[in-house]
């Protein structure tokens, strides 16, 4: 017999712990993006790519480096930024319109490990020690975020089967 697959509103209280998790992310991202620009980079790495460049103008190749890692930090922020957005849109309408399945969870525990790794994708030679513990406290936040989403991923499959087995004992009551 075939039933109705269970899908679920995210509750009240994930709904607050996602929450607060992304409005701690998003605090650090701040910070993190802010760190370029003000502190800017570790002096020992853009001399060594300096070195390595076959430029004669070591002014121009220094400002060019500095140049491009500013723009792939910004860029990295735009896109952690509107993927946060993105899911927080998504968990305010799972609160009370759409409902989640499995692939909620899978699709955003996915995405949350990439996320574990973003601070650090290009190395930590390039960071002072300051963006190397922001982005190690990212790292985490988004571990926690994983960790949050895997918690009722497993609340998510025991509803889900409780529900199973209800649908089986009301259509097999109804065939004795």
């Amino acid at each position: 017999m075939k039933y109705q697959k269970y899908r679920a509103n995210i509750s009240k209280k994930a709904f607050y712990s996602y929450v607060t998790i992304l409005s701690l992310l998003t605090f650090f991202l701040i910070i993190w993006i802010s760190i370029p620009f003000s502190l800017g980079f570790k002096e020992s790495y853009i001399d060594t790519l300096v070195n390595e460049s076959n430029q004669e103008n070591r002014q121009e190749a220094k400002e060019m480096i500095i140049s491009s890692g500013k723009i792939a930090v910004f860029l990295s922020y735009i896109g952690n930024e509107i993927t946060l957005l993105f899911f927080l849109l998504y968990i305010t309408l799972a609160r009370h319109k759409v409902k989640v399945s499995y692939l909620f969870y899978f699709t955003w525990i996915v995405i949350y490990t990439v996320l574990i790794a973003m601070p650090f994708y290009t190395g930590i030679q390039r960071h002072n020690d300051i963006a190397i513990g922001i982005g190690a406290v990212i790292s985490v936040l988004s571990a926690s975020m994983v960790v949050a989403l895997v918690i009722n991923l497993f609340y998510y499959h025991a509803l889900r089967r409780t529900f199973k087995y209800e649908q089986y004992k009301l259509h097999v009551g109804r065939a004795v």
